[in-house]
């Protein structure tokens, strides 16, 4: 059996007996099995990552490790879109490292009040 959402592209290892017509139309069937598993994988994923929360608290991982595959996806996605994607993408970065700037003055300002 051949599952379309790995296999890009099938190559029988025999032909005898096919004729083109037949290749043809598994061909197209093919491609049709793919673009709908495609699809409906993604939509799959898109619904469990929206319904997904980390934990408060994730003892001894890292953010790099936690977050790889949603930042490893988020890259596919832009890539697949274009340049508008990939500039959302890098306004959304920015803002969560303005944001990370911010706060680390908070954490910086508050400790040196402690240790006076």
């Amino acid at each position: 059996m051949i599952d379309g959402m790995f296999v890009t592209s099938y190559v029988p290892t025999s032909t005898d007996g096919d004729t083109p017509e037949v290749n043809d139309v598994f061909e197209t069937m093919f491609q049709e099995l793919q673009n709908l598993t495609q699809e409906s994988s993604m939509v799959t994923f898109d619904t469990a990552i929206s319904n997904s929360s980390l934990p408060s608290s994730i003892p001894v991982v890292s953010s790099r490790s936690a977050l790889r595959s949603l930042v490893e996806t988020s890259y596919a996605l832009a890539d697949k879109i274009g340049p508008e994607a990939i500039q959302n993408l890098e306004v959304h970065l920015k803002q969560f490292n303005s944001w990370c700037s911010i706060e680390l003055s908070k954490k910086e300002c508050k400790n040196q009040r402690q240790q006076k």
